[in-house]
């Protein structure tokens, strides 16, 4: 893409508060995975991207050219609380969400604490 707009795409991990109570540290392992990942797939190395071909099935070429469409990242960034409450009032405007439901704060719903920590 051109210029300085670019696409963000999120990938967002979910859980209940439960499974956080009670498995925060899984949580956080499973993250840390997903985190040491983010630079052998950024930089294309070719043994990340041979897993990921053979973890999904897919033709090696196709993941070597989707994979270098992207710059993979681990992060809550500040613009996830309206990136989401964005997602919800779209919900809401197709029918998929009642329109008087009330849309909630997301900044004191979305918890770091399982990414704490995780340096790489």
């Amino acid at each position: 893409m051109q210029g300085s707009e670019k696409y963000n795409q999120h990938s967002l991990y979910l859980t209940d508060a439960e499974t956080l109570s009670t498995r925060q540290d899984a949580l956080s392992r499973f993250l840390a995975a997903v985190k040491k990942a983010d630079a052998p797939l950024s930089d294309r190395d070719p043994e990340a991207l041979a897993a990921v071909a053979g973890a999904t099935g897919l033709d090696q070429q196709l993941v070597d050219e989707v994979a270098a469409e992207f710059e993979f990242s681990t992060q809550l960034g500040p613009e996830l609380p309206g990136d989401l409450a964005d997602r919800a009032r779209w919900a809401q405007s197709v029918g998929r969400v009642p329109q008087d439901a009330q849309i909630p704060d997301y900044s004191t719903l979305i918890v770091s604490a399982p990414l704490d920590g995780i340096t790489r």
